[in-house]
């Protein structure tokens, strides 16, 4: 019996190891940088969209170009979606920061 515990302990701590390694602090240099691309992605898109509602033509070579620029702005958005749900935050109420990917989860819906 007494193994049995340690490796229920072992376990556990290997679970705790993968997603302290799957969660992304809040404070990371890479983060700031990703939403700093992410800002100029949504300024880009807001006008991309702009662009095309007034100046696409059914006689331009290529009709369907803006399709895959439409297709990438959306990738990043789903990317930066994904990364909230990452992300740690520190709690309001406790000041503490949260790893917990349920609380995590349970916070952005």
């Amino acid at each position: 019996m007494g193994l049995e515990g340690e490796d229920e302990d072992d376990h556990s701590g290997e679970e705790v190891s993968i997603i302290s390694l799957i969660i992304i602090t809040e404070k990371s240099k890479v983060l700031r940088v990703w939403y700093f691309g992410y800002i100029v992605c949504c300024l880009l898109s807001s006008y991309f969209y702009v662009y095309v509602a007034a100046f696409q033509h059914n006689e331009s070579e290529n009709k369907y170009w803006w399709l895959e620029a439409e297709l990438y702005f959306e990738g990043i958005f789903l990317i930066s979606i994904i990364l909230n749900f990452l992300t740690d935050y520190k709690d309001e109420d406790t000041g503490k920061v949260v790893r917990d990917i349920s609380k995590i989860a349970m916070r952005y819906l």
